[in-house]
């Protein structure tokens, strides 16, 4: 997606050419794999939508090696035309008319302010997640997998660059604009990361809290399904607890994406035992319940050896009186018989 990207940026501004529609084979290229080519996506999926998190960090160094190598081949298809465009060995940046940068990575026009910087990237990353969610979504509009998804993203990222992209160039993928500011480091590009008052951090940090925006606004508002938005805090105290590892335990059914594992332990206590599934818990939580299972036992055990003690010597004492009772019945019965022979008119000795 980035080589073709960066491939058509080069055809734009070393060729004065309309780029086509070029942007639709790259998403074809990665399949069905919907959003896993953005690391701020990926990164929103692993927090609303059961993606385990613990292959976030596999996925986001796929991307960026994936966005850095499609940099190098594209500079190094492009080299003559880069010098034919600015000239042998000239390698420049915006605000120059004649700079190359652009084709790596994004910068600000020079009339638009700080703020401006900001909200323009904010609300492309927040309307491109809210619409993934949307056209993901098993609930809504018939598009989850096949070619319309495929189609949709296209049309929906056609329509952010017209948007959105001339203020700042639209750069909805942190893992593209950061390769692509390395490359333009290696290559001698001056000011690639201090251009614009250092508008640099924008393009990597902004889209993290932008598309993690969007999803909380689409499950709050129109998602009908189970998400971290329906626990408490709004789903803030499970996004920082799940960032902190706290519940990072991947589940039965985590491997399928299953929602129910986007939920905290105790809400996926209870919907795996609404549906009759075993629920296996973190190794940790068993073992605190353990120690706390033994730790409360322990006072009990000492307070059944004395009671024990007490039980014996109570059966002990019965099984004396049984055996008193049982010597006075034997008693009882003999003096019983030498009344009768005493009494027999027979007088037999």
């Amino acid at each position: 997606m980035v080589l073709m990207g960066d491939s058509v940026l080069a055809q734009t501004y070393l060729s004065e050419k309309d780029w086509s529609c070029a942007y639709i084979f790259g998403i074809y290229v990665a399949g069905d794999s919907g959003a896993y080519l953005n690391p701020a996506v990926t990164l929103t999926n692993c927090l609303f939508r059961g993606l385990p998190l613990k292959r976030f960090p596999t996925y986001a160094v796929s991307q960026v090696l994936g966005a850095f190598c499609a940099h190098g081949v594209t500079y190094a298809n492009y080299i003559s035309a880069f010098d034919h465009y600015e000239g042998l060995g000239v390698r420049t940046i915006p605000p120059n008319k004649t700079n190359s940068a652009r084709i790596f990575c994004t910068f600000p026009a020079p009339f638009v302010p700080r703020i401006s910087q900001f909200f323009s990237e904010f609300i492309a990353n927040f309307v491109s997640m809210f619409c993934i969610f949307a056209m993901r979504d098993e609930n809504g509009a018939d598009l989850k997998g096949g070619g319309w998804f495929v189609l949709a993203l296209f049309w929906l990222n056609f329509g952010l660059m017209s948007s959105f992209g001339w203020e700042t160039g639209s750069p909805i993928n942190p893992a593209r604009d950061l390769t692509g500011r390395i490359w333009l480091t290696i290559l001698g590009y001056d000011g690639a990361w201090s251009a614009f008052g250092y508008y640099s951090w924008i393009p990597l940090v902004v889209p993290f809290i932008a598309t993690i925006t969007g999803a909380i606004a689409y499950d709050m508002f129109v998602y009908t399904g189970q998400s971290p938005v329906n626990t408490p805090g709004l789903g803030i105290l499970y996004i920082l607890s799940k960032i902190r590892g706290v519940s990072d335990r991947p589940g039965p059914d985590e491997e399928k994406g299953e929602i129910s594992q986007s939920l905290p332990d105790s809400d996926r206590t209870q919907v795996t035992r609404e549906s009759g599934e075993h629920d296996e818990r973190p190794a940790e939580a068993t073992e605190e319940v353990v120690d706390k299972a033994e730790t409360y036992d322990q006072p009990r055990t000492s307070r059944q050896e004395p009671l024990q003690g007490k039980i014996q010597s109570r059966e002990s004492k019965l099984q004396q009186k049984q055996s008193k009772d049982y010597s006075y019945d034997s008693a009882t019965s003999n003096r019983r018989n030498k009344h009768r022979d005493y009494g027999d008119p027979s007088g037999s000795s």
